[in-house]
């Protein structure tokens, strides 16, 4: 299922015998199998020139094999890789990390090859991307972008990423997750404030008129280290019980 998508941190949510928290909406369980609705969330996509691509080549290994198999996936953009202005400064915070450094070799202009990238992917059918945040945030950072901030200074990140989706790549951004952050009751309101978001991943976002999908199935257990077999057992303890949406009936 598309919505309208880490390469590190990569979240299922496979929405099964699905709950819906308002009574109203709620119907008793049947004998028969509920068609299974699978959120594939990808996020850290960032421009790179590794190995000659627009992207990097593991995001391009991926993106490949989405499309060749027909999965559609959601993949998060960091938003400063569309401000060619924020791109130096980006690359003078991983200077130091070597991983980083190879993963990310930013470039501080402009770069219509990955814009052109994310478009025709859009464009294909079977990736959508969505809001992962304008800061690309690293070790030293003590406080996660969405942690932090008033209203209208949460509101105006959020503001800028989507004024740049529309100018780089011609459209909106109509999903949200925080990048390595929490969030905040002001992150709720600022979210409130922005039309274009439809459907938020995650977070604690109370009373919301949109669409709040929770966390569903982790890919990596622990961060960083993909384990099949803890997948497996936590994908059928899911599809038994069903995973919550919050808000269904106000989207």
């Amino acid at each position: 299922m598309m919505l309208s998508g880490s390469l590190v941190i990569a979240i299922i949510a496979v929405l099964a015998s699905v709950i819906v928290s308002t009574p109203a909406l709620a119907v008793e369980a049947t004998t028969q199998p509920t068609p299974q609705i699978v959120i594939l969330k990808l996020d850290d996509v960032l421009q790179s020139s590794e190995g000659g691509g627009p992207v990097s080549p593991r995001w391009q290994r991926l993106t490949d094999y989405v499309e060749k198999n027909h999965i559609k996936a959601n993949f998060g953009i960091i938003c400063c890789s569309l401000d060619g202005g924020d791109n130096k400064a980006f690359f003078a915070q991983i200077k130091d990390q070597p991983e980083m450094v190879r993963d990310y070799p930013l470039q501080a202009a402009d770069n219509p090859v990955y814009y052109n990238w994310i478009k025709a992917h859009q464009q294909g059918g079977y990736i959508e991307f969505w809001l992962h945040g304008y800061h690309m945030r690293n070790i030293e950072d003590k406080t996660g972008e969405f942690e932090q901030g008033t209203v209208e200074e949460q509101k105006a990140v959020l503001d800028q990423c989507e004024r740049l989706a529309k100018e780089k790549l011609g459209f909106p951004l109509v999903a949200f997750g925080a990048h390595w952050s929490g969030t905040t009751a002001e992150t709720a309101q600022a979210l409130e404030a922005v039309p274009e978001i439809k459907i938020i991943f995650g977070g604690a976002v109370p009373d919301s008129k949109k669409l709040v999908l929770g966390r569903g199935i982790a890919l990596e257990n622990p961060t960083f280290v993909p384990d099949f077999a803890k997948f497996q057992a936590a994908y059928k303890l899911t599809a038994t019980k069903g995973l919550q949406i919050n808000k269904l009936n106000k989207y």
